[in-house]
């Protein structure tokens, strides 16, 4: 790093989780900025204290700009973590699944979907899962989640897939749903991810948009399960009402490109000082 060191260098650390203060004291007297990718909140108290050796620290999570600086005396700017547009993006391909969700098992999520997944076997309409749910390498395992999960099972393909497998699954969707974790009530990746490839957004309540996206126009959200399948049902039968939804969704996400989010990391440190420049 000395080697390499110019007198306009910058360091810029992706959530900071493995960087030390050895690390930082060689960056000392030189800008050094850091991009939260989680809230602050989940990591030791000797990280977030840390914080303070940094000239800027952007938040992923919004309300950890008011804790940073009530706790830590840090100010903190909202960034949050957007999309890739090399890997969602919209393409014209057939919309041959109904309802679908990628991601990663949570109780929460798990008895969503599984009411949702008994509402679709009667409709005939189609369901697809995707993600890595249960171990497979056990039959017993197997069984076990079937019998648990008797609706869900037979739509869940329990793998690992690539981003452009998973905004590929996007594009043939006519519903995407989106079921947020309890961690974060910032907006996710996810949800800027599904916008993107201009596909229908069903997202469960009580995240904040905090200036990032308009909720009643870029999306739709539902309140519990019951209105989540109701939602469900409606949006399936109106094509031309789900479909504008995601178009307006898709036009207010390009704001949120990883791009778009770079350029403004960049203003904002130089905005601070001249030697960012």
């Amino acid at each position: 790093m000395r080697e390499h060191m110019r007198a306009d260098s910058v360091l810029l650390c992706l959530t900071g989780g493995m960087i030390s203060d050895d690390i930082l004291d060689v960056w000392q007297g030189h800008p050094t900025a850091l991009m939260m990718w989680d809230s602050v909140r989940r990591y030791d108290m000797d990280f977030q204290r840390r914080m303070r050796r940094y000239q800027h620290v952007f938040a992923f999570e919004y309300t950890d700009i008011a804790y940073a600086a009530q706790t830590f005396h840090i100010e903190m700017t909202y960034l949050p973590l957007g999309y890739d547009p090399l890997v969602y993006y919209p393409k014209e391909v057939e919309r041959d699944i109904d309802v679908s969700f990628v991601g990663t098992p949570m109780p929460q999520r798990v008895e969503v979907l599984e009411r949702v997944a008994a509402y679709m076997s009667n409709t005939g309409e189609r369901m697809y899962v995707g993600g890595r749910w249960y171990d497979d390498r056990y039959p017993w395992k197997v069984r076990s989640y079937r019998r648990k999960h008797p609706h869900l099972f037979p739509v869940l393909t329990n793998q690992e897939l690539s981003p452009e497998e998973v905004a590929q699954i996007y594009r043939r969707s006519k519903i995407v749903l989106n079921i947020n974790n309890n961690v974060h009530r910032s907006v996710s990746p996810r949800t800027f991810e599904i916008l993107a490839t201009r596909t229908f957004q069903l997202m469960n309540s009580g995240q904040q948009s905090n200036g990032t996206l308009d909720f009643d126009r870029d999306l739709v959200q539902y309140e519990d399960v019951d209105d989540l399948i109701r939602k469900i049902d409606f949006y399936l039968q109106n094509d031309e009402e789900r479909e504008q939804i995601a178009r307006q969704g898709e036009e207010a996400v390009r704001r949120f490109s990883l791009d778009e989010l770079t350029k403004r990391m960049v203003g904002n440190l130089c905005s601070l000082d001249v030697s960012y420049r």
